[in-house]
């Protein structure tokens, strides 16, 4: 992925993510909810939403295109049990 395009998806994330956060606080002022339980609720939506974003933009961008990494196998897998033996 080009840096321009990663740029610009980061920065549609972040427009989501106050997009949902101005959604889930005028959703609160209808309801007339207490102001600090709408502050704090549309702030953990941008978190969660920004959290998110992240962390799908970074597996977008760094996948392999040409498949050209190998796997290699882990010690813990091929030789050691696992935590319920199996």
């Amino acid at each position: 992925m080009e840096k321009r395009t990663h740029n610009f998806l980061k920065g549609l994330g972040i427009l989501f993510a106050v997009a949902a956060g101005i959604g889930t606080a005028v959703l609160g002022y209808v309801d007339r909810t207490d102001w600090i339980q709408v502050a704090f609720y549309s702030v953990a939506v941008v978190a969660i939403v920004l959290w998110g974003w992240h962390f799908f933009l970074v597996r977008w961008s760094y996948q392999s295109q040409a498949g050209d990494t190998k796997e290699t196998e882990d010690d813990e897998s091929s030789s050691k049990r696992g935590l319920f033996g199996i």
